[in-house]
């Protein structure tokens, strides 16, 4: 019994020893943690305000920048833009900064934006039967120039099959097969002239589905009018058959408010205001700051990569210069080695041919002068297309008031020497019949500071310069402005600055007519498509 009650005393005692030794322990834990948290907290309270490091390599040699976070606007849902330097660096990196267009900062040129190649297009458009897009559709070679294609006349339309009785029930194109088929069109109409004299149909399958296209053209009847070609797109699915139609048109120059197939990379786009689209087979090269910068303010379409920065002072928004939008890679469009007149009359009482140099004088009553070193004259424009006509080495020089309906062509050279203007301004009567093209295989100049006088320069005109658009002395001058109503398309431009700082002004009219016989290229774009399917009566 004694034992018993010693033994249960000293199990009471470890018992509470336990108990204390735990809760020290404990204590000790609890006390270290608080010293701990406390230790780190202060230094929490010490870090420096979070700042933005961007590191960038250009050239081998590396640089950074520094800013504090703030609220980035939203960035606008576009193409993402690669801005080459004139050292081969590339500005833009994030959404935010390809947004805005800081000088010091470079983003590599494989992270510009690549586009498909047609022989991947080719193999995820495969038929079920194992033939690519390109067993189906040979592509056109795109560096192949051709002579000018004149599409005036009634020449022959492409007669298509019989229409068949529509239900009046549509249904709407998925996207993917609207893609589809929009592709499968354009490569078609890539080389449209010949694949519809041999062919005019087309026959595919996609995704064990077949199609067939037929494709109607439609010349245009006057000089100033525009090609189309109607195309009826038909198949039949799961016993229903359907079509479509889409209406497309075939580019002239003069619809691109400025076109260059080769930017001399000497010259940087700075102080320039360009409406119309905006075309370049190769990179361009701009200049900006804060204070000057160009502005496009219709589609800019690039057929190289890249978009060269020569100077850039301070940050300014890729939505500030490219108002409706920019995209690179696109395919280039070539310029016919020579223009032909082959729907011309040689005979015609409207046409003026040139044999020397001559200076010609518009008046607003349709009234023109002629001069030349060795006679002179005079003449009236008629109601229909008046081509003046150079013939060899001839220059022809023009200046003065259209009324009427006017091609001036010259195989070498055209030199304005003055305001040449409409007298119907079509900016104030959107109805106006004036019409000039001035068209070169070689080059359209201004003249010399002491033939067109001091100040600006007005100039209502499509232009169309195979070798180039100059002005001659372009260091003589204060910035004044020449001013362009119309269109320019050129092999390539000269400096304008600082004679001149330049605004070009699309003529409206210019989207669904030309100027007298205007050059137009192998091109065509749909106009016109519902995208959506009309479902036919059954047999």
């Amino acid at each position: 019994m004694v034992m018993s009650g010693l033994k249960q005393a000293m199990t009471q005692r470890l018992t509470v020893a336990s108990g204390v030794s735990l809760a020290l322990h404990l204590s000790v834990l609890a006390i270290v943690g608080l010293l701990y948290a406390r230790q780190h907290f202060d230094a929490i309270d010490t870090l420096p305000v979070l700042s933005l490091s961007l590191q960038t390599q250009a050239e081998g040699a590396a640089s950074s920048k520094s800013e504090s976070l703030e609220p980035l606007p939203e960035a606008e849902p576009r193409t993402p833009l690669p801005l080459a330097s004139h050292d081969g660096g590339v500005t833009g990196d994030t959404d935010a900064e390809r947004e805005r267009l800081p000088a010091a900062e470079r983003l590599s040129a494989s992270e510009a934006p690549q586009t498909q190649s047609a022989d991947a297009r080719n193999e995820a458009d495969a038929d079920a039967g194992g033939r690519t897009t390109s067993e189906i559709v040979e592509q056109a070679s795109e560096s192949v120039e051709a002579a000018v294609v004149m599409t005036t006349g009634p020449g022959k339309s492409v007669p298509s099959q019989t229409r068949a009785t529509l239900t009046g029930e549509t249904v709407e194109i998925e996207r993917r097969q609207r893609r589809m088929l929009d592709r499968r069109v354009e490569r078609y109409m890539n080389n449209f002239e010949r694949r519809s004299r041999s062919d005019p149909s087309l026959e595919w399958k996609h995704k064990g589905q077949r199609f067939r296209a037929e494709f109607e053209r439609e010349p245009a009847t006057t000089d100033t009018g525009l090609e189309h070609v109607r195309v009826r797109i038909s198949t039949d699915d799961n016993g229903r058959k359907l079509s479509t139609e889409m209406t497309m048109r075939r580019l002239a120059f003069s619809n691109f408010g400025q076109f260059v197939n080769h930017w001399d990379p000497r010259v940087m786009i700075h102080d320039d205001i360009i409406d119309g689209r905006f075309h370049s087979n190769s990179d361009v090269t701009l200049s900006y700051s804060r204070q000057v910068r160009p502005v496009f303010n219709d589609k800019v379409t690039i057929a190289g990569h890249s978009i060269r920065i020569s100077e850039a002072h301070g940050n300014v928004r890729r939505s500030e210069m490219f108002r409706a939008g920019l995209d690179t890679g696109v395919r280039s469009i070539g310029l016919p080695p020579r223009f032909d007149f082959a729907d011309s009359d040689p005979d015609d009482a409207s046409t003026y041919k040139f044999k020397r140099d001559t200076r010609l004088v518009f008046h607003p009553d349709g009234r023109f002068d002629w001069r030349s070193r060795v006679d002179s004259g005079t003449g009236k424009l008629d109601k229909r297309t008046n081509r003046f006509i150079a013939e060899g080495k001839t220059t022809l020089h023009v200046r003065g008031v259209v009324s009427g309906k006017v091609l001036v062509y010259s195989p070498r050279r055209i030199v304005i020497d003055d305001d040449i203007v409409y007298e119907d301004d079509p900016r104030f009567d959107p109805g106006s019949k004036d019409y000039l093209g001035l068209v070169s295989d070689g080059t359209v100049e201004i003249a010399e500071p002491e033939v067109t006088g001091p100040g600006g320069l007005e100039v209502h005109a499509a232009i169309y310069a195979r070798r180039g658009f100059r002005v001659r002395e372009f260091r003589r001058g204060n910035g004044d402005l020449l001013y362009l109503l119309g269109s320019l398309t050129v092999g390539s431009v000269d400096a304008t600055e600082p004679r001149y700082r330049t605004r070009i002004e699309f003529d409206d009219r210019l989207e669904t007519m030309r100027p007298p016989a205007f050059p137009v290229t192998d091109r065509y774009e749909v106009v016109a498509w519902d995208g959506r399917w009309q479902v036919e009566e059954g047999d």
